[in-house]
């Protein structure tokens, strides 16, 4: 009889899905193979996030659809992990009657524990207990594990200090934990080993991170002198932790990629002082000048709430102001989301859902002229990539990858060249979300 079977869902973030591979990782090291499929998988899990409500709500209907496999299979655990789990705790099991277990944010490494005691009890278990930060241990990369891919993600640093006004992130991933330099960089090392090109360091507040004196800067300077990675990105940087050595160490490190994902939020003085951002929006474009001076080629992302509840039309336009002056090559735009436990769920919204919409309409025209005038201005460039895939949707026999400035590369001969190379591609054409090259 062979290995049991594991299936994970993973919604949300690059975080979410880093930490579906460590559960991937840890459950291979306890005899569970990996399942395509829910259809014949022994444990199948939820790795949730519940930054907005939508989500949160198709954790509901994704276990109420996979529900008649455990009728069919009595022997069949259904888990929740991630945020939502976190958040709900043993509410999940209430709401949830064939839930066998739920597993917090700082439990990762406890699934195995977990889901023995199930097993042994025939009792759901709940683990959501956050570790104490003076004893907080890292999931570490087991040097046996096999990497199917060519980038992949880095945890350097776990929680979130801030108390944004409309974010849950600090409630359900707990406080700033900061990982040793030496395990970091050892994981690097390790990944390069097993063919690893590229790496995406990952933090709530990524710029925040400094542990026994080094901060994120000098981590920088350390990860661009390690053999075998060519490639280093990070996400999510805050404002007010983006210093000049910051900037300068992107500006002047080869391996560290010219794109940055820097969430706005909003144009508005007044609404990111009632968000409680701690940045003002002349920091921002500041900031943003001094990159943009240092790297001209510099490809810049960021995220947008719109309609939070203290916005007026003029807020708005201050948002829309400074989306033209940045020109941001890409922006994630969103409705702003109630969430429980922050400081502004119970605030009144004197916004009709309708203008909310209406502004958001707008906001996304206005980054899709942005997105396409950007993307023209790349025909005939020449862009590094790194190329990562065969095959995509109808045309099976197209390569793809990323360009250092993060956008997708559709390539349709490579010749001689193989997955894991970085080729030098002209562009001949593009489109808001990706780009189309042949290979010089």
């Amino acid at each position: 009889m062979g290995n049991k079977k594991i299936h994970i869902i993973t919604f949300g973030c690059q975080m979410n899905v880093h930490d579906t591979e460590r559960m991937r990782m840890i459950m291979k090291q306890e005899g569970y193979d990996w399942s395509e499929s829910p259809d014949d998988a022994d444990l199948i899990l939820l790795n949730t996030c519940s930054v907005r409500e939508g989500p949160e709500n198709k954790v509901h209907s994704q276990l109420g659809r996979l529900k008649p496999l455990k009728e069919k299979n009595k022997e069949l655990l259904f888990g929740v992990t991630g945020c939502v789990a976190q958040q709900k705790g043993k509410e999940l099991l209430k709401q949830i009657s064939y839930l066998d277990l739920v597993v917090g944010t700082d439990a990762i490494a406890s699934l195995p524990n977990v889901v023995k005691k199930v097993k042994e009890t025939g009792k759901p278990v709940v683990q959501t207990e956050f570790q104490d930060n003076s004893e907080y241990e890292f999931v570490e990369l087991d040097i046996n594990y096999n990497f199917s891919k060519f980038s992949d993600f880095v945890t350097i640093m776990k929680g979130c200090n801030k108390r944004c006004s409309y974010c849950i992130v600090p409630y359900v991933r707990g406080r700033e934990v900061s990982r040793p330099v030496e395990d970091i960089l050892k994981e690097i090392e390790m990944m390069a080993q097993k063919g690893v090109k590229e790496i995406t360091l990952l933090g709530q507040t990524v710029n925040s991170y400094r542990y026994q004196g080094i901060d994120f800067a000098s981590l920088l300077y350390k990860i661009n002198d390690i053999n075998g990675i060519e490639r280093v990105r990070f996400t999510s940087p805050h404002p007010k932790y983006f210093t000049e050595p910051v900037m300068d160490a992107i500006a002047e490190l080869d391996k560290v990629m010219e794109h940055i994902h820097y969430p706005l939020q909003s144009g508005s003085n007044e609404v990111l002082k009632h968000m409680r951002r701690q940045y003002s929006a002349e920091l921002y474009l500041s900031q943003i000048a001094y990159m943009k001076k240092k790297m001209p080629q510099l490809e810049i992302t960021t995220d947008i709430i719109v309609g939070y509840p203290t916005e007026t039309d003029a807020d708005f336009e201050e948002t829309l102001k400074i989306m033209k002056e940045v020109e941001f090559d890409n922006s994630f735009s969103f409705l702003y989301s109630p969430r429980p436990m922050t400081a502004i769920y119970d605030l009144d919204d004197p916004i009709p859902e309708e203008e909310k919409k209406e502004r958001l309409h707008k906001l996304k025209e206005l980054q899709e002229e942005i997105s396409i005038s950007r993307t023209s201005k790349l025909i005939g460039s020449i862009q590094e990539v790194l190329i990562e895939d065969e095959g995509d949707g109808r045309n099976k026999n197209q390569f793809s990858g990323r360009s250092r400035g993060n956008r997708k590369v559709f390539i349709d001969d490579i010749g001689e060249y193989k997955l894991g190379d970085i080729v030098k591609v002209k562009v001949i054409s593009g489109s808001v979300h990706a780009l189309k090259g042949e290979i010089i």
